[in-house]
């Protein structure tokens, strides 16, 4: 079953199949890569977009935290300069990482949509899409490796010599049966 993914009617559709294994996982990585960096929110999960330090404390309001921090032999005007370009740290701060947020949500909900459900059981507890795009990765990369090298060796067991032809050692190592001409 493949997701179709539109985003607006100027943008062209595009089948995503699901991850269902090591056997689609490097087209799953392609097309999803490409995907993300479409909606741009790959340099969150490549983590080339880090979360942002908070400087500031969801408890209390702003101001609270602002009002020591600033020197207390300021007066006047210089004092209330101090405050408010404190505050305006504060509040670019947050802004940055409420964007973070949003981009980081988007990233991990497209990751997890096209995953299939037997995989999704394993990685649900997760919690980023870094995390999840890493543990995806090391699992099936690790996996197609192993079915790469398990070609190899066959393919290395194969020799001219074992086989009676070229053609019948080219076929065996495509893995089709020879014809044999008259």
């Amino acid at each position: 079953m493949s997701a179709l993914v539109q985003d607006t009617p100027d943008r062209a559709v595009t089948a995503i199949e699901p991850l269902t294994g090591s056997d689609n996982y490097a087209t799953w990585k392609r097309l999803m890569t490409s995907y993300l960096k479409a909606r741009q929110v790959w340099d969150v999960v490549s983590g080339d977009l880090q979360r942002p330090d908070c400087q500031f404390k969801y408890a209390k309001p702003i101001t609270a935290d602002i009002t020591p921090l600033v020197e207390p032999h300021l007066n006047g005007a210089v004092r209330q300069r101090a405050i408010e370009a404190r505050l305006e740290v504060e509040v670019q701060a947050f802004e940055r990482h409420k964007e973070w947020s949003r981009r980081e949500a988007e990233a991990y909900h497209i990751i997890f949509r096209y995953i299939s459900p037997n995989i999704s059981v394993h990685v649900a507890g997760l919690e980023t899409s870094r995390e999840l795009w890493n543990e995806l990765e090391e699992r099936y990369r690790r996996m197609e490796l192993a079915t790469f090298c398990e070609l190899f060796a066959q393919l290395r067991e194969t020799t001219a010599a074992r086989c009676a032809s070229v053609v019948i050692h080219g076929t065996c190592c495509s893995g089709m049966k020879p014809q044999h001409r008259k």
